[in-house]
């Protein structure tokens, strides 16, 4: 995630912008771990960077948004919750970031009755 975030902290210093960045996750353990990493270092051309859990982002937004899918295997319906997904991939002004493991993404099954199922799925084409 760092490394990502430095990634998008360069591209905007280059551009001489600066934006709002927020990273969502399902799951507290994993927003007080990215908390805890994040505030080791200065992201200079962010104007706020918020980490925080899909229920306590709802009617937040931020220019880019990056969601951190974190849990790859197991019961996978808490973190696949429409509801959920609906608040994490609608917080984006300008852009989303989907972040986790390949193997995530490859083992989705379509699922015609969920729609986000469906653009996660569309993601593959881009492992």
């Amino acid at each position: 995630m760092i490394e990502l975030l430095e990634q998008i902290n360069r591209a905007l210093n280059q551009r001489k912008i600066r934006k709002t960045i927020g990273i969502i996750t399902p799951y507290n353990a994993q927003k007080r771990r990215l908390r805890s990493e994040v505030e080791k270092y200065d992201f200079k051309n962010f104007d706020e960077l918020k980490i925080d859990t899909v229920d306590a982002f709802q009617g937040e937004e931020a220019d880019i948004i990056i969601y951190s899918t974190v849990k790859t295997y197991g019961n996978l319906s808490f973190l696949l919750d429409s509801k959920r997904l609906n608040v994490a991939i609608s917080r984006a002004k300008e852009n989303l970031i989907f972040v986790g493991k390949k193997s995530f993404f490859e083992n989705l099954r379509s699922d015609e009755k969920n729609i986000f199922n469906a653009i996660l799925i569309s993601l593959k084409r881009f492992l």
